[in-house]
């Protein structure tokens, strides 16, 4: 299982070139309303939430910036056999319902579309804030909450892609921002 943002795409760099702002700092929190030099743009969840919609509105998640490492690897991986799902926490939970709900249709089909874009061969696309709910046994994410909670089962291999803000997560079985290494790792699992 891989994760999307801070994995194979740089949300970041779509965020601040759709803000159009060159000299956004890379985030020192994962909640970029908590992070240095973006506090100022995201106050608020509320206001991360607001801008994420216009965000999704105006087809971003189309144009974000992957990781061609990633790619290649994840599809080397896949090429030898291992299934590869893609879990992503994009989409609020609490439009569900409401008639802010196409915000989430919009983002799963954007992103879906995005993956074939950047042509990642994947097996699953699942859409949820808890990774461990894609039964896997190598889980890759850039989140510390994700590699504590994955940690938490029974055997899992747990990949974190190195970011500023996860330098203090030491759970994780490999932690590297180079997708060789974790392409190697994973293979030598196998």
């Amino acid at each position: 299982m891989t994760d999307i943002d801070g994995c194979i795409g740089d949300f970041c760099a779509m965020a601040s070139d759709f803000m159009g702002i060159d000299n956004l700092p890379e985030p020192d929190a994962f909640d970029l309303f908590e992070a240095s030099g973006w506090k100022e743009y995201f106050p608020t969840a509320k206001v991360f939430e607001d801008f994420y919609i216009d965000l999704v509105k105006n087809s971003q998640y189309l144009l974000e910036p992957a990781n061609s490492e990633a790619i290649e690897a994840l599809n080397r991986l896949r090429s030898n056999g291992n299934t590869i799902v893609v879990a992503t926490h994009r989409g609020f939970k609490r439009l569900v319902g409401t008639p802010a709900e196409w915000v989430n249709k919009k983002a799963y089909d954007d992103t879906a579309a995005w993956l074939r874009k950047i042509g990642l061969q994947f097996d699953e696309l699942i859409f949820t804030k808890h990774k461990t709910d894609a039964k896997a046994n190598v889980y890759i994410d850039d989140s510390p909450q994700n590699i504590r909670e994955i940690k938490s089962l029974a055997n899992p291999t747990a990949v974190m892609i190195k970011q500023i803000y996860n330098t203090d997560c030491h759970e994780a079985d490999l932690v590297t921002d180079n997708w060789n290494e974790v392409y190697r790792f994973i293979s030598e699992l196998s």
